[in-house]
């Protein structure tokens, strides 16, 4: 047995003490544990299953004892013990009642007890089983989708069937005809009512003065004290007690036994058809269960001030539920209330706490069981109706500050349904909601990442001036929209309802010609958006404008194909393997059409290099100036320059086309800009003296203007004056290109 956090010398006085220490508090929390199990026991195995408490009892203390072991050995979790669910404990006994109620026995006959064991064996070992999945498959995360609220509700009606539980417990009839509802209100059960909710306020007041983990077990103690020392003084003895089912029991001397063939008893001789009558209440136990483990191990991780591994956690709690059915034991995981009374108690990090807890528990499952049966009744009823206004007070009342109203009111919907018409249906009820609210309010989210015009956001074509120009002036006929998130109708429509808008103005440079649609930030399409799309396309062919879709990914192709939408440049709809594409492709089919447009002012003469120059140089000066320049001319395919290598000089366009490429540590090649003629690259690594950033290779056959350091230097020792006006340009250069980037950021930002 490995102690952790002891001295290395087993004979120093420091070491017993620390043992001492261990031991004492092992028994604190056992005591703790052992009561809180067989409350628990007590109430799962009530109304029609009331003959078989002792049993119960038994089984929920197995249940502590050999999950308990599994998490000593294998948790990470250093100050923790296991307990049978307490968030699930209300729809178990709930769903046990059902079972037995629907079978045509008596209540008290052994086939209605085996048939609730092999519905926890069932339940037990398939939690165990998913518990154990989604922490080998690493699938702890998934259980966070579970919308907040709905988990909220069920909480809240689990409070309300811990009540029902309580008032089960303390008058031992099943409160299901009003013959019996009535009989609450006899005399004799008005009392021990009454006692029980004095022994919750009592635990409710205690707690204002001690941390709960220490209240609940203290508050139980005194009111114990109190209710046999008022009892005797009433002259009612104990005996008297157990005849008026004030008490827990009484148990015969066997009563509390567990058979070791239990669990192959029950498989032989179960009502199958009642058990799987009730599967879909299993199966909430088994998910709800997954959720209260994600919970409890979040908030350990406060508590212990280090991070769990929730998947290794879901794997403990999913084996020692493996085992736990074997024993016919309840589904039992990380119970925060024990963690929190070990960390009240400053409890040692040893794992001599948990094995004296442990051991306790067994001892009372051996030997306790006589002294079990005198626990009163209302001390019991009163824990559960405490845990009851509890999970009602915080997820009814409390919850009123901590969701947003469309949430919260998710939460008395549950609760309301749960009492009306059942667990399953009042989780349902709330799951349908939360869908609803989900699907209204996501609608609302703006599912353009942003929308601008071509004259704001441009391709990677880097063009001449006289390009730019026209571009500029007739960019606002390039509608661009970046997509994100799921599209579905309710998102999909406003994007139609946007574009009728903006495709009805009729001014020639405000009238949109293209409307390009990026999916790239898109994760998901259904079929209803598909048919938006569709809507879209056919407003297209109808105003006679491109409404073009880039970064469709196959799957969203294929939704869109089925729904009859196709790519037909007939009919104005392409498709495009990006945005950048699409843009370029609209930029080249607008400068075809205005370019030599005379309204512009612009002569497509002006846009080689030398065409340029001589708009800025006088005609005596721009031979001598082109001097200076290197001419080359190239084929498609030379690579011009290289990344990574020297940048001694700066390349000028004047003809032909080049396209610049990034290249990863794999080896892979990515396009980040296209220039053509009229354009300038290579300026910023030139002027900084630093190593080329891309690679740059030739469209086609092309020629290209080069100035070299070298001959910089010359020509700013030679003809200062035409340096001079070289580096003006070349800031020009600069800053139009800056230009354009804060265009686009601005378009990107609005």
């Amino acid at each position: 047995m490995e102690l952790e956090h002891l001295p290395a010398h087993p004979s120093s006085s420091s070491y017993w003490r620390e043992i001492s220490s261990a031991v004492v508090t092992g028994l604190i929390i056992g005591a703790v544990v052992l009561i809180m199990t067989i409350s628990y026991g007590a109430l799962i195995f009530s109304g029609p299953l009331e003959a078989f408490r002792a049993q119960g009892i038994s089984l929920a203390i197995i249940s502590t004892v050999v999950s308990g072991i599994i998490f000593v050995l294998y948790s990470g979790a250093r100050r923790v013990l296991p307990l049978p669910d307490d968030d699930t404990l209300p729809i178990t006994a709930l769903t046990l009642s059902l079972i037995a109620g629907s079978m045509a026995v008596p209540h008290g006959s052994s086939s209605v007890f085996l048939t609730a064991i092999a519905a926890i064996v069932i339940t037990t070992a398939t939690c165990g089983i998913f518990l154990l999945a989604l922490g080998i498959f690493k699938l702890g995360g998934v259980i966070q989708y579970l919308p907040y609220s709905v988990v909220g509700g069920y909480f809240a009606g689990a409070g309300w069937l811990l009540i029902v539980g309580a008032l089960k417990v303390l008058l031992g009839i099943e409160l299901d005809s009003l013959e019996n509802v009535s009989a609450m209100f006899d005399a004799a059960n008005i009392k021990k009512i009454g006692l029980g909710l004095t022994v919750a306020l009592s635990i409710t007041m205690i707690g204002i003065r001690f941390p709960k983990g220490i209240a609940i077990p203290l508050a139980m103690v005194i009111c114990t004290i109190l209710f046999f020392a008022g009892t005797l003084l009433w002259g009612v003895s104990p005996a008297n007690l157990l005849g008026a089912n004030w008490l827990i029991g009484p148990f015969s001397s066997d009563e509390g036994g567990i058979s070791p063939t239990l669990v192959i008893e029950a498989f032989s001789d179960a009502h199958w058809r009642a058990v799987f009558t009730h599967t879909g209440s299993m199966l909430t136990i088994i998910v709800l269960s997954a959720v209260s483990v994600l919970l409890t191990v979040n908030g350990i991780d406060l508590l212990e001030e280090k991070e769990l591994d929730i998947n290794h956690e879901l794997k403990v709690a999913g084996a020692a539920n493996v085992l736990n059915s074997g024993f016919g034991g309840l589904i039992s995981f990380h119970s925060f209330s024990i963690a929190t009374l070990f960390d009240q108690l400053n409890a040692p990090a040893s794992k001599v706490v948990n094995i004296t807890a442990i051991s306790l528990c067994l001892l009372g499952f051996a030997y306790g069981l006589s002294i079990i049966q005198y626990f009163p009744r209302p001390v019991i009823g009163g824990l559960l109706f405490y845990m009851g206004f509890a999970f009602i007070k915080e997820w009814l009342v409390d919850a009123w500050d901590k969701f947003p109203r469309y949430e919260y009111l998710v939460i008395p919907l549950i609760f309301v349904s749960i009492i009306a018409f059942g667990l399953i249906e009042g989780v349902a009820v709330g799951l349908i909601a939360s869908i609803v609210i989900f699907v209204f309010k996501y609608s609302a989210v703006e599912i353009a990442r942003y929308s601008c015009s071509g004259k704001q956001f441009s391709s990677n074509v880097e063009r001449g001036p006289a390009e730019e120009s026209v571009l500029q002036e007739y960019g606002d006929s390039i509608y661009i929209v970046r997509l994100q998130g799921y599209l579905f109708f309710g998102t999909a429509s406003r994007l139609y309802s946007d574009l009728v808008e903006r495709t009805g103005d009729t001014n020639e440079h405000l009238a949109i010609q293209f409307a390009v649609y990026d999916f790239a930030y898109v994760t998901g399409v259904d079929s209803s958006a598909a048919l938006s799309f569709l809507k879209m396309a056919k407003l297209a062919s109808s105003r006679s404008f491109f409404f073009i879709l880039a970064g469709l990914e196959d799957e969203y192709k294929q939704r869109l194909t089925k729904a009859g939408f196709s790519e037909d440049e007939n009919q104005n709809v392409l498709f495009f393997s990006s945005m950048d594409h699409a843009i370029e492709w609209c930029e080249n089919k607008t400068l075809a059409a205005h370019l030599d447009d005379s309204s512009s002012d612009i002569n497509a003469d002006h846009t080689t290099i030398v065409a340029q120059l001589a708009e800025i140089f006088p005609d005596e000066n721009l031979n001598d100036f082109l001097g200076y320049f290197t001419s080359r001319e190239i084929e498609s395919g030379y690579v011009l320059c290289q990344q990574g290598g020297e940048s001694d000089e700066v390349y000028f366009i004047d003809s032909g086309e080049v396209s610049v490429f990034i290249e990863t540590d794999a080896g892979e090649r990515h396009r980040i800009r296209r220039t053509t003629v009229g354009a300038v690259f290579g300026e910023l690594g030139f002027y900084l003296g630093t190593p080329r950033t891309a690679t740059v290779v030739a469209d086609t056959d092309s020629r290209i203007l080069i100035m070299n350091a070298v001959s910089l230097k010359k020509m700013e020792q030679e003809r200062p004056d035409l340096a001079s006006i070289f580096h003006q340009w070349m800031v020009r250069v600069v800053t139009r290109r800056l230009l354009n980037t804060t265009r686009t950021l601005s378009a990107v930002v609005q």
